[in-house]
């Protein structure tokens, strides 16, 4: 297993995961800026990306598939996206979830009302229309 940064190429790979998992890809970036992937035997077997505003980003799009789940990959990938926000000066790492507070809660993500996030993440097409109202918004501090 390793993880690298995504290109161009992986976006087709990254699109079905993220189909398969039924999670978004209307807004999914074509070159995939800010995402990374993780290969085993040279196939993509999960994704994940920021949006970087600033000091501020959102992390979406993490996605591991069904067959190598249970072998911490999701938790490999948030720290590798934890680390590029870090070198991308970001202080506040948002997200939203309906399905996983709990896995991002044992990463150090803490809930937080929908209404005090930045206007920057308030204006994604996550925030503002794609996830439904019902999305817990988290926050780790960086």
């Amino acid at each position: 297993m390793s993880i690298r940064a995504a290109t161009i190429e992986d976006h087709s790979a990254v699109s079905v995961l993220l189909l398969e998992a039924n999670l978004l890809v209307d807004d999914l970036d074509p070159q995939l800026l800010n995402f990374f992937v993780t290969t085993d035997n040279n196939q993509i077997v999960g994704a994940g990306g920021l949006d970087i505003f600033g000091s501020t980003a959102l992390l979406r799009s993490l996605v591991v598939a069904p067959e190598t789940r249970g072998r911490k990959l999701g938790a490999k990938l948030t720290d590798r996206l934890c680390l590029h926000a870090l070198t991308n000066k970001v202080k506040h790492l948002y997200l939203l979830t309906e399905t996983a507070e709990s896995f991002f809660t044992a990463l150090g993500f803490e809930r937080t009302p929908r209404n005090t996030a930045p206007a920057d993440i308030q204006q994604t097409q996550q925030f503002s229309g794609l996830c439904p109202d019902s999305a817990t918004l988290m926050v780790k501090h960086l």
